[in-house]
């Protein structure tokens, strides 16, 4: 018993370590909107607002959630070349580049039936190294939540994933950002 309870106390103090899923294309995005992107896109950087405390995780409760990739401005830019690639329309040498900043990056699994994801990013395409399209975007996420972990947690993981993929879906959707692949 004393056992059980030291290696609790340890656990909890220590906080428990996840990675978020791979990537996975979103079903968000029609083959109508992929097909929009006329010129192939390269990327290039991606990265966190300054002084944004959720860059390298964020904490579900005693969970301590890390990307698959470096930060969360890297996962963002996985998920965007990986709908590029499917879209057949990325090039890492085009003269069409896309940058992003991942300005706020919050998801909260705290509550006792409401579990809340808030995510915004600003985009900015550059042709030749002139600018041709810049737009922020943001998305917010609600899901019924649970008051035990071992739910709330799986479901906190899994709707902040959604909420990136919202966010990519959310640019590749968008007719200024298609129009501006033709320029």
């Amino acid at each position: 018993m004393r056992f059980a309870a030291t290696l609790l106390v340890t656990l909890v103090l220590a906080g428990c370590g996840a990675t978020m899923p791979h990537y996975v294309p979103t079903p968000d995005i029609p083959d109508g909107a992929r097909a929009g992107i006329k010129d192939s896109v390269a990327l290039g950087d991606f990265t966190v607002k300054s002084g944004n405390p959720n860059a390298q995780f964020v904490q579900l409760r005693a969970v301590k959630l890390e990307p698959t990739v470096g930060d969360y401005a890297a996962y963002l830019k996985l998920g965007v070349r990986t709908e590029l690639e499917r879209a057949r329309k990325y090039k890492q040498d085009a003269p069409l580049v896309l940058h992003g900043e991942l300005v706020k990056n919050e998801v909260d699994a705290s509550g006792i039936r409401v579990g809340t994801a808030n995510l915004a990013a600003n985009f900015r395409m550059t042709r030749g190294g002139q600018p041709v399209f810049e737009k922020p975007y943001t998305v917010k996420s609600e899901w019924e939540s649970s008051f035990v972990g071992a739910t709330a947690i799986p479901a906190a993981i899994e709707q902040y994933a959604a909420a990136f993929r919202k966010l990519i879906a959310n640019l590749f959707t968008d007719p200024e950002f298609q129009a501006a692949t033709g320029n």
